[in-house]
């Protein structure tokens, strides 16, 4: 069993090692490594510890995420973004001083981070 233990592990980071190639290789087009990235198991992305940082222009997204969240919550990167992204589509939230441009550079960090979630803890 423990022999079979070392050689899921060792194919888990093999995986995770293509993936991180993949999702950061730029010949490939920004959608179509985002969609790849959105539905890939959690055990393949990072998790980061505290927080996680997502701007669009100079705005802060978690503040204007519409779902409460509790302190050590696990927060889904993607779910941020798209629900953030949503309610500017709906007139709910309204950022200024931004477009696609700091949209793309803020999935480029995302991708090149390879995190998909956080545990809020403030």
């Amino acid at each position: 069993m423990e022999q079979r233990l070392v050689s899921f592990c060792n194919e888990l980071d093999s995986l995770k090692e293509a993936l991180e190639a993949h999702i950061t290789d730029k010949t490939i087009s920004l959608d179509a490594r985002w969609e790849t990235w959105k539905h890939v198991p959690a055990c393949l992305k990072n998790q980061s510890i505290y927080y996680y940082e997502m701007y669009l222009g100079d705005v802060e997204l978690l503040p204007l995420y519409s779902i409460d969240v509790e302190r050590y919550q696990t927060v889904g990167v993607a779910d941020v973004l798209s629900n953030v992204l949503i309610r500017i589509a709906s007139g709910t939230v309204s950022i200024s001083g931004w477009d696609s441009s700091d949209l793309n550079e803020l999935k480029e960090k995302i991708l090149a981070d390879n995190v998909g979630s956080f545990i809020n803890d403030w």
